[in-house]
Order: C-alpha cells, then structure tokens, then sequence
C-alpha cells in the first residue's frame, strides 16, 4: 500500500437545475463533516474536491477523490452507514442521471504530487 494519497476525478451527470439541491447538499457537509469522515474512513477514499457544472443537456458535479489504496475500496455494503447515507442517497434520488453515467465519467489521475512538504512543521529544533 502506498502512503501517498492517489486522485481520482468523478464527472456525475445531475438533472437540469439541481444546483440548489447540490448546495443542500454541500452545506449538509460542510456542518456535519463527521457523518462523511464516518463512512469515507470505513470505505478507504474521500472526497477532496467538487465543483458544479451548469451544462446545455444537464449538469455535472465533479467529484475529486483521493485513497492510498484504491484496490481495497469497499463498497456500501461492506460499511456501517450512518446519518451521512440517507442525506447522501437522497440527494442522489433527486439529482443524479444514472442512465448518462458512463466509465468513462471516472478518470485515474496521472500525476499525483506529495504535497507533505507544505504541511507547516512546529516542532522546536
């Protein structure tokens, strides 16, 4: 297993004007960060990044993930969902195109920096 986080880029297909419901969404997050980390730690990758896309046919939310292991991921399945899945699964039910969601949507990085060394060092020398 490495011990540099590897990207992934997610392009998902949202119904036409579900920026609303993606800023919900969004702020559900942002106020309860622990109902996220409780499955992302369980399922091994977490989302790093999104971004919302106005486009002509449907939207898109793209999602940057990181693991150190992506061959490990488990599914939701595999997990003890908490608070965060129905707010999750929710959101999906109401904005996500599954029939427009293709593998070509889910892109490996092929560059992956280590940014360790902006990380601030406070120890006392």
């Amino acid at each position: 297993m490495s011990t540099q986080a590897q990207s992934c880029l997610a392009k998902i297909p949202l119904k036409k004007g579900s920026q609303e419901k993606f800023q919900t969404f969004l702020q559900y997050l942002k106020n309860n960060p622990d109902d996220y980390i409780y499955e992302a730690k369980q399922k091994g990758y977490a989302w790093t990044s999104m971004f919302y896309e106005c486009g002509d046919e449907c939207d898109f939310v793209w999602v940057v993930s990181q693991s150190l292991d992506w061959s490990s991921i488990k599914s939701d399945e595999d997990i003890q969902q908490g608070a965060f899945r129905s707010v999750y699964n929710q959101f999906k039910k109401d904005c996500w195109l599954l029939e427009k969601l293709t593998e070509q949507d889910f892109q490996s990085s092929v560059y992956d920096l280590d940014v360790s060394f902006l990380r601030i060092n406070t120890d006392e020398e």
